[in-house]
C-alpha cells in the first residue's frame, strides 16, 4: 500500500479538491437569492423576450443579490389555473407571469375585471393603469402574493383568421370560431356566432382538421403557430385591449429578499411595463408581424366595417355588464372603477 507523509497527503487532498472544483459548475454567491420564474408561454411567443429582459434588468439592478431562472412552457409543471394555490408557498416557484383571467377559477372577479373587446382603443389602457393595480393588487395581497407589475402585449389588433376570406359578421355567423376565453364565447353568442374555447397548442390542428373554421387571434401569435398554413385570411375586428400580463411573486419569498433585490424587482417591472405599454399602444409590432404574415403567404383583408366593429363592441359591453352582475359585488365594483377611470381621463 502506498504511504504518504502528512505534507504529501495534504498536497494530494488540495490538488484533488482543486480538480473537483474545476469540474463543478460555477455557483452564485451564498448571499444571492436564487429564484425560479414560471410561465406557460412557450419559447416561440414574443412575450418571452419581454420576460427575459425584465429578469436581466432585475439581476443587474440587484448588484448580485438576486438570480432568476426562467422556465417557459409550464416546464415546472405549474398550470396558470393553479397559481393562486401554488405561488404563495414560495418553494417550488417564487415568481410567475400570467394573465389574470386565467386565475378566474379561484378568483371569479378576474374573469370580468377587464374583458377583451370592451374598450374603444388600445391607448385607453394607459388611463386605467393605476386602477388595475388597485384591483389586482388588493386581491393578490389576500392570497399572499405580491403584484410586482405589468407586461404589455405585443399586439394591439384583434383579428379574425379564417380558412376562407371572412370580413363581415354576417359571414362569420356561418362559421365555427375558436376563442381563448368564456367572455369571447358569450360575446360571439350574443352576435349569433358559434364559438368554442380551444387551447393554443391544439389550435393549428383544429383549423387543419375543420374542427373550427376561424379563430380570434393576433398577428404575433398567428405567426408563432404558422397559421398562414391553415387560416391564411385575416381581418381586423376589435382593438386588442385585455388585462396586461401580471408579474407576481410569492409574498413569503419576496419578504425574505434583501431590500436591494426587492427594489430591483420593482424597478425592473416598472421599466418593462413602460417599454411594453408604449409598444402595445403604438402598434409597431403589429405592423411588423402583419407584414411577416403576408410574406409567409397569408393575406390581410380589409377590416370589418365600422358598423360591424361597433356591433361587436356593443355586444362585448353588454356581456361585460351582465357577467359582472352574475359574478357578484366585487366584479361590479371593479367594472365601475375602470369605467370611472376612463371618464376621469
Amino acid at each position: 500500500m502506498l504511504k504518504m507523509t502528512g505534507l504529501k497527503l495534504a498536497g494530494f487532498v488540495l490538488a484533488a479538491g482543486t480538480c473537483v472544483a474545476a469540474l463543478m459548475p460555477a455557483s452564485v454567491s451564498a448571499d444571492t437569492a436564487e429564484w425560479k420564474m414560471s410561465t406557460t408561454y412557450v419559447d416561440t411567443r414574443s412575450e418571452i423576450e419581454f420576460f427575459r429582459k425584465f429578469i436581466a434588468d432585475a439581476e443587474t439592478k440587484s448588484d448580485g443579490a438576486l438570480k432568476v431562472e426562467l422556465f417557459p412552457g409550464g416546464s415546472l409543471g405549474v398550470k396558470d389555473v393553479d397559481i393562486l394555490r401554488v405561488l404563495p408557498k414560495g418553494n417550488a416557484i417564487q415568481m410567475v407571469t400570467t394573465q389574470p383571467t386565467y386565475l378566474s377559477r379561484d378568483q371569479p372577479s378576474f374573469a370580468v375585471a377587464l374583458p377583451t373587446g370592451v374598450f374603444n382603443s388600445v391607448d385607453e389602457i394607459d388611463k386605467v393603469d393605476e386602477t388595475l393595480r388597485e384591483i389586482y393588487g388588493g386581491v393578490f395581497e389576500k392570497w399572499g402574493i405580491e403584484l410586482l407589475g405589468f407586461v404589455g402585449h405585443p399586439a394591439s389588433e384583434g383579428q379574425v383568421y379564417c380558412k376562407t376570406p371572412v370580413r363581415t359578421l354576417e359571414e362569420l355567423r356561418t362559421k365555427k370560431v375558436r376563442v381563448w376565453e368564456k367572455f369571447q364565447v358569450d360575446t360571439l353568442t350574443e352576435l349569433g356566432v358559434s364559438a368554442q374555447i380551444i387551447p393554443q397548442n391544439e389550435l393549428y390542428l383544429a383549423l387543419a382538421n375543420g374542427v373550427v373554421d376561424c379563430t380570434l387571434y393576433a398577428a404575433p401569435w398567428a405567426n408563432s403557430l404558422s397559421l398562414h398554413e391553415v387560416a391564411p385570411h385575416a381581418s381586423y375586428l376589435f382593438p386588442l385591449v385585455l388585462p396586461p400580463l401580471n408579474i407576481l411573486a410569492s409574498e413569503k419569498a419576496y419578504e425574505q429578499l434583501k431590500p436591494k433585490a426587492q427594489e430591483a424587482l420593482v424597478s425592473a417591472a416598472d421599466a418593462i411595463w413602460a417599454e411594453t405599454m408604449a409598444l402595445w399602444i403604438s402598434g409597431e409590432q403589429d405592423a411588423v408581424e402583419k407584414k411577416r404574415f403576408v410574406d409567409n403567404g397569408g393575406s390581410m383583408l380589409e377590416p370589418f366595417s365600422e358598423a360591424d366593429r361597433n356591433e361587436y363592441a356593443q355586444a362585448a359591453r353588454k356581456v361585460w355588464e351582465k357577467a359582472a352582475e352574475d359574478v357578484g359585488p366585487d366584479a361590479v365594483e371593479a367594472r365601475q372603477k375602470i369605467l370611472d377611470a376612463l371618464d376621469a381621463n
